[in-house]
C-alpha cells in the first residue's frame, strides 16, 4: 500500500517558503525545538487554528484535517455512546481479536464499557489501538504516553513502530514529553528540528539548525582547540529540549532524512571545521590577511625592480682579462726546435704602444723572431714558405713573384732572400 506524504511549508510575508518539512511514509517524524512556543506554532497549524502563515499539502494537495486521525489535541468522548468493542470495529479491527488485543494493552474486560466512560490514559490507549488499524490515514500525536500509565508506553510505542513499518504509514509526533527507548536509535523515528523564521544566509554557521551540541562534539572528535565565546554557542548541558525533557537526542534529521554520528553530514561538517580552524593562525591573526600582505610584498619588489634593476646589465665583464695574455711558451721551443718552426705558432698582432716591452718578455730563443712578426710580418712569411719549399726552386719562384707584385718593392725583396740564406 502507498503511503502519504504530508509536506508543511512555513511562509514569509512575502509567500516565500522559509520553512518546509516532510514527513515521509513508513516514518514517525518527531518535531523538536527549544521551546514549546515553536512547537506549539507548529501544532497549532496543523490543528488549523494558526494564525501564522502555514501551507499544508497531502500528496501535493490541500490537507482536511476530517480525514485524518488527531491524538491528543483535547479529544473527548462525551458526545460518543459506542462501546469500545464497536469503536474497535469502526477502525477496522477484527472482532475475534478484540479482546487479545484490550488485555495486551491494558483494557482487559472492557469490550462493552463505554468509550465516554473511560479515564483519560484508557481513552489514549483506545484511540492509538484504533489509529493502528488505518494505515490509509495520517496520525497527528501530541504527547501520546504522557496520560498513558508508564507500565504500557513502551508497548503502544512499539506498536507505533510496527504500523509504520508493516502498513507504510505516516505518523507525525508535534510535541513529545517522554521518550520511548524504542525509539532511540531507531531507523523509524525521523527527528526534525525546528528554526527560527528566516531566511538562509551565505557562509559556515549561518544555519541556526546545526545546534551547539554538534558542534562540540565534533570539536572533540576532530581534536581541535577552538575558543568560541559563550555568547554565540551555549554549553551543551543547558539545552533542554521541549519535547525531549533533558536528554540529548542520537540522531538529526532535515527535510525527514536520519543522520547519525556515523553518516557523511558528520564527515562533512568535521571538514568544514578543520577548514575554518586551518584559515586561522594563532593569535586570531587572519592567514588569508598574511598571505595577501606577502603577495603585496612580492608585487612592489616587482614593480620596484623593473624601474631600479637589483642587477643591473653592465656593459664590462663580469671576468677582469689582463691587457696582454700569458703566450705559452711551444713545446717545439722547449725541446731546442728552430726559431721559424716556433714562430708558426706565435699569433699575429699589431704592434702597441708598449711593444717592446711584451717582446722583452719573450724567452730570448725566439725574441728577434716576436719582433720581425710583429714589425715586418710579410718577411717571416717568406723566411716560413722558403723554408719549407728549401729545394723546390719553381715553388719559390712563385712565391717570389707574388710578393713581387704585391709590394711593388724588388729591394725588399732582395733583402729578405739574402735574410733567408744567411740562415
Amino acid at each position: 500500500m502507498k503511503g502519504k506524504c504530508l509536506e508543511i511549508r512555513r511562509l514569509g510575508i512575502q509567500g516565500e517558503t522559509i520553512r518546509r518539512i516532510r514527513c515521509l511514509p513508513g516514518r514517525i517524524t518527531v518535531l523538536r525545538a527549544y521551546t514549546d512556543q515553536e512547537l506549539e506554532l507548529y501544532s497549532r497549524a496543523i490543528a488549523g487554528t494558526s494564525t501564522a502563515r502555514f501551507s499544508i499539502l497531502v500528496d501535493e494537495l490541500p490537507f482536511r484535517r476530517e480525514d485524518h486521525i488527531f491524538i491528543g489535541f483535547d479529544e473527548s468522548f462525551s458526545d460518543d455512546s459506542r462501546t469500545v468493542l464497536q469503536f474497535l470495529l469502526d477502525s477496522g479491527m477484527k472482532e475475534k481479536i478484540v479482546s487479545a488485543c484490550l488485555l495486551k494493552f491494558g483494557l482487559g474486560g472492557y469490550d462493552n464499557h463505554a468509550v465516554n466512560s473511560l479515564s483519560d490514559g484508557e481513552a489514549q490507549t483506545l484511540r492509538i489501538l484504533a489509529a493502528t488499524r488505518q494505515p490509509q490515514r495520517i496520525v497527528i500525536l501530541k504527547d501520546p504516553f504522557t496520560a498513558i500509565s508508564e507500565q504500557w508506553r513502551e508497548l503502544l510505542a512499539q506498536l507505533l513502530v510496527d504500523h509504520v513499518d508493516k502498513g507504510h504509514a505516516t505518523v507525525l509526533v508535534v510535541h513529545l514529553s517522554y521518550r520511548p527507548a524504542c525509539w532511540i536509535e531507531n531507523e523509524y523515528i525521523s527527528r526534525v528540528q525546528l528554526e527560527g523564521p528566516r531566511k538562509p544566509t551565505i557562509g559556515f554557521g549561518g544555519n541556526a539548525g546545526m545546534d551547539a551540541e554538534l558542534l562540540e562534539r565534533l570539536r572533540k572528535e576532530a581534536g581541535l582547540d577552538l575558543s568560541v565565546s559563550s555568547a554565540t554557542v551555549v554549553a551543551p548541558q543547558a539545552q533542554t529540549f521541549a519535547h525531549l525533557g533533558h536528554k540529548k537526542p542520537n540522531t538529526l534529521s532535515e527535510n525527514n532524512i536520519q543522520v547519525k554520528d556515523s553518516e557523511p553530514r558528520v564527515e562533512r561538517n568535521k571538514i568544514i571545521l578543520w577548514s575554518k580552524a586551518a584559515l586561522t593562525l594563532p593569535s586570531s591573526i587572519p592567514f588569508r590577511s598574511v598571505l595577501l600582505s606577502l603577495w603585496l610584498l612580492v608585487l612592489v619588489a616587482f614593480i620596484w625592480n623593473f624601474y631600479f634593476p637589483f642587477f643591473p646589465e653592465s656593459t664590462e665583464p663580469f671576468f677582469i682579462l689582463p691587457s696582454q695574455p700569458k703566450m705559452s711558451m711551444p713545446k717545439e721551443i722547449v725541446n731546442g726546435e728552430s726559431e721559424a718552426s716556433a714562430s708558426k705558432q706565435i699569433p699575429l698582432s699589431k704592434p702597441s704602444s708598449n711593444m717592446q716591452s711584451v717582446i722583452e718578455d719573450y724567452p730570448k730563443e725566439i725574441r728577434n723572431s716576436v719582433r720581425l712578426a710583429f714589425l715586418q710580418p710579410e718577411k717571416l712569411l717568406v723566411l716560413n714558405r722558403t723554408s719549407v719549399l728549401d729545394g723546390q726552386d719553381e715553388e719559390k719562384q712563385k712565391l717570389e713573384a707574388l710578393l713581387q707584385a704585391m709590394k711593388g718593392n724588388e729591394a725588399s725583396m732582395q733583402e729578405a732572400d739574402t735574410f733567408s740564406i744567411q740562415n
